[in-house]
């Protein structure tokens, strides 16, 4: 139970938590928030022992406060992109190489990444597939066209037809 001043911070506290910034990563978390900041509540209000089960409004703002620092500390942790497997982090390193050099040949992508060919095809793919980069054909002197991989950004500041 709550007390009407620590009822005020939690609604307070929670209008704010809406419109906080919101990733695949951290959203599960950001859902849970108002849930951790009433459990961190009670855990105050034990601690305190008043022999009381209404959490006041020194307690319910130590929680709220206490649970902000969490998600500020899950904020910076997951500021750089998640990896979970092989496939990932080698698609994640190609990205990073196309965003450092904005576009880039295929095979020059190929000798950087030093990958099997047709496993780093995969990941252009699915990094083309995904709309994280975009494959170009640039033309070459002889008959075979040379593909290219570049930004959105660099593609669309160079009106590269896309």
């Amino acid at each position: 139970m709550l007390d009407p001043s620590a009822k005020t911070e939690y609604e307070n506290w929670y209008q704010t938590i809406l419109y906080l910034p919101k990733n695949p990563h951290t959203e599960p978390f950001l859902n849970r928030l108002p849930a951790y900041a009433l459990k961190f509540a009670m855990v105050f209000c034990a601690m305190n022992d008043r022999r009381s089960l209404v959490i006041n409004h020194q307690e319910m703002k130590e929680a709220v406060s206490l649970t902000f620092r969490f998600w500020e500390d899950l904020q910076r942790i997951t500021q750089d992109e998640l990896v979970f497997n092989n496939f990932q982090s080698q698609a994640k390193k190609t990205t990073d190489i196309i965003k450092s050099k904005g576009i880039i040949g295929q095979s020059e992508l190929l000798r950087m990444m030093k990958n099997e060919a047709t496993y780093q095809n995969k990941i252009n793919q699915t990094l083309v597939e995904s709309d994280q980069v975009i494959q170009i054909q640039l033309p070459s002197t002889g008959k075979k066209k040379k593909n290219a991989f570049a930004t959105p950004e660099y593609a669309k500041i160079n009106n590269l037809g896309v």
